[in-house]
This record gives structure tokens, sequence and C-alpha cells, in this order.
């Protein structure tokens, strides 16, 4: 008599059924493991790193760190220069660009045109995974380009003809994120 029928009165060939079932199912699920699902990283990587608007959208970021940086510490030191300070004479053509320059008024719109170019150039990155790709691209980088063009135009030359063109680069921006949504 084994230990378990010893306590509990059990039939043999139930227990013996029972014993033979889970060996079976136990072997069963050893020979028979679910397909393990396998994602190739590096394929997913090239097929988005190969995308122009990855790239077009690192060029534009780093532009953007470089015009940032120019207009936080060039621009306005090469300006103060040029306007006549510490008694040096500029050239008449670049007198003429910076006529009328108030450096506050100037910082703040080449400031905004930074930041703007920043956000979008970060917005880029997502454009490969949108469902029309070139069409979001295309009105983020349209919106760059005039917008943040327009802008930075006006900051460094002080022409004041470009902004009116500014507010279509706007436009640009808000029809590239409603794309996005499409």
């Amino acid at each position: 008599m084994s230990f378990l029928q010893s306590y509990i009165n059990i039939p043999k060939d139930l227990l013996y059924n029972c014993f033979s079932y889970l060996n079976y199912s136990s072997q069963k699920m050893a020979t028979q493991s679910a397909p393990t699902p396998k994602l190739n990283f590096q394929l997913i990587a090239q097929q988005y790193s190969a995308s122009p608007w990855i790239k077009i959208a690192a060029i534009c970021g780093a532009s953007a760190v470089v015009l940032g940086a120019y207009g936080a510490h060039g621009l306005y030191f090469f300006s103060f220069f040029l306007c006549g300070k510490f008694n040096l004479q500029p050239k008449p053509i670049l007198l003429t660009f910076f006529k009328g320059l108030k450096k506050s008024d100037k910082r703040a719109i080449f400031e905004t045109a930074n930041r703007y170019h920043f956000y979008h150039s970060l917005a880029l990155l997502a454009t490969p995974f949108v469902h029309r790709p070139n069409l979001v691209g295309g009105l983020f980088l349209g919106g760059m380009m005039i917008f943040s063009g327009t802008c930075y135009c006006n900051a460094i030359t002080g022409n004041e003809m470009v902004v009116r063109f500014t507010p279509f680069g706007g436009m640009m921006f808000i029809l590239g994120w409603l794309a996005m949504f499409i």
C-alpha cells in the first residue's frame, strides 16, 4: 500500500490515470513550445534611420542650435561693434542692415524664431511614424523656412519687408500638426 493510499482511500486505477495524464501533458508541453517572437531591432532601426525626414530633422536641429548660439552670443556683440562703438568704422552696407536695431526687440524676435525652429526640428523626428510623412515633413520644413527664416532675417538685418511672410510659415506649422493628426 502506498503512502497516499494509506491516508486517502483512492482507487488504484484512478491514481494511475491521473498521473499518466499529467505525465503525458507535461511531455507534450515540453515538445510543443510556443514560438517566441523574434524582433529584429536592427532592421527596424535601419528602416527608420534611412528615412530622409530623420536626416532633415538632424540638420534642422543642428542649425537651430548653431543659430541660437549665434543669436545669444555673437549677433549683438557683432552689431555692437558695427554700430560705431569703440570708434570702429564699419562698411556703409553693414550700417544700413543694422540701422534701427533695438537690441531687446530684435533679440526677442530671434529667440522666438530659434525656439520654433528647434521645436519643429524635434517634431520632424516623428514624421516617419505618421500616416503621411511627406506631407507632415514638408509642412514643418516649409514652416521653419518661412516662419523662422523671416524672423531670423528681420532680427539679423533689420529688414521689415520679410515680416509679412511670417504668418504663412505659422499657418504651415498649424497645418503640419493637423496633418500629423490625420
